[in-house]
């Protein structure tokens, strides 16, 4: 997959799979699931530092997917309240925190995290506006919160993010108490 904004099927298709993650019906949020886990596991990766990806809006691949899919993923997160869809974004995050570890280290992971933290608190990145998650129920601090542990160092495994994204998903919906995400970090 190649892209970086300029509106190409790449394009197209990531941001389906984006939207789609975030899905109430398991079949086609699993696909998107596991789409996306497989692009962060297997696509060349570009800094959001490169000067050429920075002069495509700031992304690439996943440049121009970092922030996208790392914004509608922290949007699946609040929303979902789904059981059979919470291995498969524990899976989808864990490839993207790795990836991004792997390709930039601790300042890519604190940029992510910061993706994560906006998307739910401000909609930075998210062409579909984030619904279900009660006005109240987490603070701006509890979501960043939940980014950080999301990618944190070491990792948790893949299992113990879908626990967190459980967690964070009740709390948002008001279902849960909020403080249970320190547990994660």
């Amino acid at each position: 997959v190649h892209g970086g904004g300029g509106g190409g099927s790449a394009d197209a298709l990531v941001s389906l799979a984006a939207n789609l993650s975030r899905g109430v019906e398991v079949e086609p949020t699993r696909s998107a699931l596991a789409f996306i886990e497989t692009l962060w596991s297997s696509a060349a990766f570009v800094s959001p530092d490169d000067a050429t990806a920075a002069a495509a809006v700031g992304l690439s691949l996943p440049g121009a997917y970092v922030r996208v899919l790392g914004a509608n993923l922290a949007a699946a997160a609040a929303e979902c309240a789904t059981p059979q869809l919470l291995e498969p974004m524990g899976h989808a995050l864990w490839a993207m925190v790795n990836t991004c570890h792997e390709e930039g280290g601790d300042a890519l992971l604190g940029w992510l995290s910061g993706v994560l933290a906006h998307a739910v608190t401000a909609g930075d990145g998210l062409e579909i506006p984030i619904t279900g998650v009660r006005a109240g129920a987490v603070t701006e601090d509890d979501v960043a919160a939940f980014a950080r542990a999301v990618a944190r160092r070491p990792p948790h495994p893949a299992l113990r993010l879908a626990e967190l994204v459980a967690v964070f998903g009740r709390a948002c919906r008001g279902q849960g108490p909020a403080t249970s995400i320190a547990d994660f970090m």
